[in-house]
């Protein structure tokens, strides 16, 4: 069924059509209205930090406005992001749109355009429109080129000078203006131009002006400033430079004031000469110069003229001196000058007259006068013995500086009866004012008469080294005449006496032997003799030889030959008798003498000895004597004959031994001719110097500080002209035997026979110096030793695993300490595993991580692998970490680590160690923390009278820390004392009884519980004490102890009867009270035999140092005790064999530290005896009783360990410290050792049953010196 709707009626529609058209054609007209601009925006000028606005408003705006900068667009906003000065003042109703630029900077130069997108009527249009903001830009300064502000520019006068004036980044360009003083210039030859240039990194145009004009400098232009000034429309004042201009030029030419050519002046007048010159710029240097010689450099300056004034007073050397005045700057090229020659008229100065002084009478004498300069020439007059002489002639030459010279001479005859003519020559300036004269004296000669010796001797011989006098004497004479001595015509000085009438010269010298036959001669001379006057005396003198001279011929007497020494005296005289003599005696076979004549009038005396020349011959001394027998005077010399043969040695030792450390020295005496002899010393025929501790001089060796290197066959070479000779000698060094190599890792299989050797270096070194050593290993007919060639060998035949290890090579050969070295031996064997008693098991808590160790001896290499309930562990899963490790030559160690342990993980592992020769297993627990074992290897240490110290070494942990507790008492007493100990292995027990026994045991704990006790305890009987040291301080209060005895004895009979009481009244409680505690036992047994039996705790009596348990209280103790602890008992009741066993000593493995510094080892082998550095007494271990509910723990065997490993547990710490036991450390380096522990001795029967844990909490036994006692 349909429902019809109606149509509306068309007139009803009218009024919406209507409406509709209406807005149709409103929108139609608007559509076509075009938004345009009403204000562009303008270009703008303006100046850094103004603000500035850029119009732009737009009619019908119907799009959106935004400015651009430079093209990039500032956005729509008012406040532009990025643009902190940049803003548009919007006013959208009235369409305006201003760009606002506050604190214009240089960045906002730029062309801005303002723009108007497209409104969203259909064919509205974008519109826009640009301006330019024009950031003025003033020039930072104005400055010259090449030119500091204010500064002076120097020009020559007439040459051109080039100024340049720049302004620098403006915008726009600034403009450069011209100034002469303060009158604005602009010469035609001006050049400006402007570069545009871009700054930094902004890129940012500026522009540079620069203008440059030319200035030729004339001397009006001196010291004007020019200016330069830059205008620009962003300065309010222009900016400015300066510049001087300094123009420069030459002096004018000088003349000189004050003097005219050709005048004349007198000598000593004043003289002013003032020099004028036109002032130059720079100013004017004036100069005074005398024949080229300068004299004056001052002057003064003023504007017009510069001048300086010299003054002088007129010398004979200033005629015709020139005086030039020099006028110059620093730009003159040549100097200007101006001169004058002066005149200075004077007299000579003095006059000389030349001629003889001694003349004859009758003689003509002529003189000579000569002037000195002057000017004009002088005039020359002559007086002749007091009356003027006219029989002269003058002549005039010319002198230096235009002077004149006068010359003059004279001729006159000596007149006869004087004895003194005096002749004068005057010389008289031409003014006559200037007068010299001067004198010349010439005296009249007369002979003197003959020369006559007077001899003070009495002309007999004089012996020399006598005084001797003689004398000359003349008369007469005018004057008198001279007397001269001479000796053999050579001068010698004399003594003169002059008296009125005579001259008499004096001799007195001491005599020598020059004076024999020496003539000495008196000589007269005289000014009126042609030929001296003379007289003369020879001397006869006594003189002994100046010496003797001894000849040899030949020069080297050698064996065989004929010699001759002879013996020459030098001149004597008379001739001196000559003899030879030899060891006081005088030799007259072979001797020839003679005389031949000699110096100084004397005799050369010689004589000669011929000899054979012998060997023996050598070394002789002979004596040549010259007797002088008028003197009475003997000379002698000695000879000693050398005859020339090779060195030879003096007899020593070829054999020299020292020890290492002495101090050698050796000396070898050569003798031979000549005996300047060359010493060469050779070691093992090389050369030897001198080095380090060795010093070599000639004949002798000195060796500090002897080493072993220093032996050798040592040679020593003297030589001499004559040959050469040597002599040997051994030098032996004993030094300490050391070993110098060894076999290294020597190998063999079982049954094959192996040999060790060791190289040993050492004096004395045999058989008996070396051994072959090894604990615990029986050098039996198995082994042989042999040195050979300083190396010794040890075979060992038919070798086994048990000889596995070191041996050690022993050397001493007295010299030092001893040298040892181990060997090493590795026999091959199939591999053992090493069970130390602490890694039987391994503690870990569940979510730990748990590190089980197995370490395995053998040869060759070993391989480990594990097992867990029959399946192989590899690591490959992520559950466990299988590492293995080669400790040493045959040691090798596997850890299976264990992540995150659960419950599933506690058991049994098996690890496997295999080579080529075999396999061997063991088993490692994994088990939970618990209380520890008991320690092993409880031994004693030392002992003396009052104190021992024993050590142990550790059980396993329990997997915590453990410390220990160690209890003793003597046999004979009931009473334990205990010593806690932390987790050391070694304790010292003090305060103990001299010679007593005690029994000694130890027990271990950790926070989970205390282990037993070790079934064994430890027996040692303490010293007897020394009461030797006591006895002299016993003596000296033995007065004082007696009497206070009977005090002391009264004192302990009281103490002993009250002990006596106390005792019996406990004995009787004790006997009471374990009564009733055995019918206890009794029901509570019948009751259930399932139940747990009572332990009663009983605290100790006492603690001093340690505690104390009475065992006399046993008897009050219940039964159970008794059961349960029958060690109290064991230690004081003998038992029977099969209870018991007394060990005297018990033997465990141990392993000494090595000094081998590289190797690390466990071995096999060795014996089974304790041994120690010290003396201790004898030890005894108790076995105790393995029923014993305390060592229940102890049930299971461990095997006994290398004491060379360390003795740590493995377990882990609780949580939540997550760490695992480290491996027990490598065995520490051993001496004298084996690789290999033995096996342990099968443990007894009772005590390898496995016996149920303790289900505490705590997982632990309660501690036994509470157990059994009742608090």
């Amino acid at each position: 069924m349909h429902r019809r709707t109606g149509r509306p009626s068309p007139v009803r529609l009218w009024p919406e059509i209507g409406l509709l058209l209406l807005l149709f054609s409103y929108l139609k007209v608007t559509a076509f209205v075009q938004q345009e601009f009403r204000v562009r925006p303008k270009d703008v000028n303006a100046r850094e930090g103004t603000n500035v606005t850029l119009n732009c408003e737009i009619n019908d705006v119907i799009g959106d406005v935004q400015w651009t900068k430079d093209g990039l667009a500032l956005g729509y906003a008012a406040e532009i992001p990025g643009h902190p000065r940049h803003s548009m003042v919007i006013d959208s109703g009235n369409g305006v749109y201003n760009l606002l630029v506050r604190n214009v900077t240089i960045m906002d130069d730029a062309q801005y355009q303002c723009q108007v997108t497209p409104g969203p009527v259909p064919g509205s249009k974008p519109i826009r429109s640009s301006a330019r903001l024009t950031v003025l830009t003033p020039p930072l300064s104005v400055e010259f080129v090449n030119q500091s502000p204010d500064s002076e520019l120097e020009v020559q006068e007439n040459h051109e000078v080039t100024i340049e004036c720049v302004a620098r980044n403006s915008k726009p360009p600034a403009r450069i203006v011209w100034f002469r003083s303060r009158t604005e210039i602009n010469p035609e030859q001006r050049v400006d131009n402007v570069n545009e240039e871009t700054v930094g990194t902004t890129n940012l145009k500026l522009y540079t002006a620069r203008s440059r004009i030319k200035v030729t400098a004339t001397s009006r232009d001196d010291r004007e400033m020019f200016r330069c000034e830059a205008h620009h429309e962003a300065l309010s004042d222009p900016l400015s430079s300066s510049i001087r201009i300094r123009v420069l030029y030459p002096p004018g030419v000088p003349h000189i004031e004050g003097y005219t050519e050709g005048e004349n002046l007198e000598k000593g007048q004043q003289v002013v000469l003032r020099c004028v010159s036109k002032v130059g710029n720079p100013p004017t240097q004036l100069t005074w110069f005398r024949n080229d010689e300068m004299i004056l450099n001052e002057y003064r300056t003023t504007e017009k003229v510069s001048e300086s004034t010299y003054r002088f007073t007129a010398n004979v050397s200033d005629n015709n001196a020139r005086f030039r005045c020099e006028a110059k700057n620093s730009i003159s090229p040549v100097p200007q000058y101006a001169d004058v020659v002066l005149s200075v008229s004077y007299g000579s100065s003095q006059v000389i007259i030349k001629g003889p002084t001694e003349a004859k009478p009758g003689d003509v004498i002529n003189l000579s006068c000569k002037t000195d300069r002057s000017n004009p020439p002088s005039t020359i007059k002559w007086m002749v013995a007091g009356e003027p002489e006219k029989n002269s002639t003058s002549s005039v030459v010319a002198g230096p500086q235009s002077s004149w010279i006068t010359i003059s001479n004279v001729s006159f005859v000596i007149p006869n009866g004087q004895r003194l003519v005096v002749v004068t020559c005057q010389a008289v300036s031409d003014s006559g004012s200037e007068k010299v004269i001067t004198s010349h004296s010439i005296n009249i000669l007369y002979p003197p008469g003959a020369p006559i010796i007077i001899d003070h001797s009495s002309g007999n011989p004089i012996p020399s080294g006598n005084i001797h006098k003689i004398s000359c004497l003349s008369t007469g004479g005018h004057p008198l005449g001279k007397i001269q001595w001479f000796k053999n015509d050579k001068k010698i000085r004399s003594t003169i006496t002059t008296t009125d009438n005579a001259v008499t010269a004096d001799l007195s010298f001491v005599v020598n032997y020059t004076d024999n036959d020496a003539t000495y001669k008196c000589e007269v001379t005289h000014p009126a003799l042609e030929i001296p006057l003379m007289a003369t005396q020879n001397l006869k003198v006594l003189f002994m030889p100046e010496h003797l001279t001894i000849k040899q011929d030949p020069v080297h007497l050698k064996p065989g030959a004929q010699g001759t020494i002879t013996c020459e005296a030098a001149s004597s005289y008379p001739a001196v008798k000559m003899s030879w003599w030899h060891e006081g005696a005088h030799v007259k076979e072979g001797i020839n003498s003679y005389t031949k004549p000699g110096l100084y009038g004397g005799k050369l005396s010689t004589i000669q000895l011929t000899f054979n020349v012998t060997p023996e011959v050598d070394g002789k001394v002979y004596m040549c004597q010259a007797t002088n027998i008028p003197l009475l005077k003997n000379m002698h010399k000695d000879v000693s004959l050398n005859v020339y043969n090779k060195p030879t040695f003096d007899s020593l030792p070829n054999l020299m031994t020292y020890t290492e450390g002495d101090n050698i020295f050796v000396t070898l005496q050569a003798k031979g001719r000549p005996s300047q002899i060359t010493y060469k010393w050779f070691k093992n025929n090389k050369p030897l110097y001198t080095f380090h501790n060795r010093r070599i001089r000639d004949s002798m060796v000195n060796i500090t500080g002897a080493l072993r290197d220093d032996a050798g066959n040592y040679t020593c070479e003297a030589s001499n002209t004559e040959g050469s000779s040597t002599f040997w000698f051994v030098i032996l060094v004993k030094h300490r035997a050391t070993i110098t190599n060894t076999s290294i890792g020597v190998v063999v299989t079982e049954g094959e026979d192996a040999q060790l050797w060791c190289k040993i270096d050492g004096l004395p070194l045999g058989p008996e110096h070396i051994s072959w050593t090894r604990p615990h290993f029986f050098f039996d007919k198995r082994t042989s030793i042999l040195l050979e060639n300083s190396t010794s060998y040890l075979t060992i035949i038919n070798a086994t695993k048990f000889d596995s290890g070191y041996f050690f090579c022993v050397v001493n050969n007295g010299i030092g300490n001893e040298s040892s070295h181990g060997v090493l031996l590795i026999v091959q064997h199939k591999p053992e595993i090493l069970k130390v008693g602490n890694e039987s098991k391994t503690a870990g808590n569940a979510g730990m991580q748990a590190k089980l160790h197995c370490r395995a001896a053998g040869a060759p290499v070993i391989r480990f692998s594990w097992k867990r309930e029959g399946s192989n562990i590899t690591s490959v899963s992520e559950k466990y970490i299988v590492e293995e490790r080669q400790l040493n030559e045959t040691f090798y160690e596997s850890t299976l680590t264990i992540r995150e342990v659960d419950q599933y993980n506690y058991g049994d592992y098996e690890c496997t160690a295999s080579n080529d020769l075999g396999r061997t297993t063991s088993v490692n627990r994994l088990t939970v923390f618990s209380h520890p074992d008991p320690p092993f290897s409880f031994q004693l240490v030392n002992a003396t009278h009052d104190e021992l110290t024993v050590s142990w070494s550790p059980g396993f942990d329990g997997g915590d820390p453990i410390t220990y507790r160690i209890r003793y008492r003597p046999v004979d007493k009931p009473t334990y004392r205990y010593d806690d100990v932390g987790n050391e292995t070694r304790h010292t027990i003090v305060g103990l009884r001299p010679d007593t026994t005690y029994l000694l045991n130890i027990m271990a704990r950790n926070r989970y519980g205390d282990s037993s006790y070790m079934s064994q305890s430890l027996k040692v009987t303490m010293e007897k004490e020394n009461l030797h040291h006591k006895s002299n301080s016993n003596s000296e209060k033995s007065a004082t102890v007696a009497e206070g005895t009977h005090i002391v004895f009264i004192f302990l009979g009281l103490i002993v009867g009250i002990s006596i009481l106390v005792s019996i009244f406990l004995v009787t409680y004790c006997i009471h009270r374990r009564r009733n505690v055995t019918k206890q036992m009794n029901n509570d047994n019948n009751d259930s035999s399932s139940k747990t039996p009572t332990i009663e705790m009983y605290a100790p009596n006492t603690y001093n140092g340690g505690y104390e348990e009475n065992l006399s209280s046993i008897s009050a103790k219940s039964e159970t005790y008794s059961n349960v602890s029958p060690d109290y008992n064991d230690d004081q009741q003998p038992k029977s064999a099969e209870q018991s066993y007394l060990i005297e000593q018990i033997d465990y493995p141990f392993i000494n530290e090595c000094d081998h510094p590289l190797q690390q080892h466990v071995q096999y082998g060795g014996g089974m005896s304790l041994s120690s550095d010290h003396s201790v007494p004898q030890q005894h271990y108790i076995q105790e009783n393995t029923n014993d509910r305390r060592n229940i723990d102890n049930r299971m065997f461990h095997q006994q360990p290398p004491s060379g490993l360390q003795m740590t547990s493995r377990a882990v710490p609780l949580p939540p410290v997550l760490r695992n036991r480290p491996p027990p450390a490598v065995p520490p380096p051993m001496v004298k050792c084996n690789f290999y522990s033995p096996s342990s001795p099968p443990p007894p029967p009772d005590v390898t049953v496995f016996s149920s844990q303790n289900f505490l909490t705590t997982f632990a036994h309660k501690p036994d010196e509470t157990e059994g006692h009742l608090v």
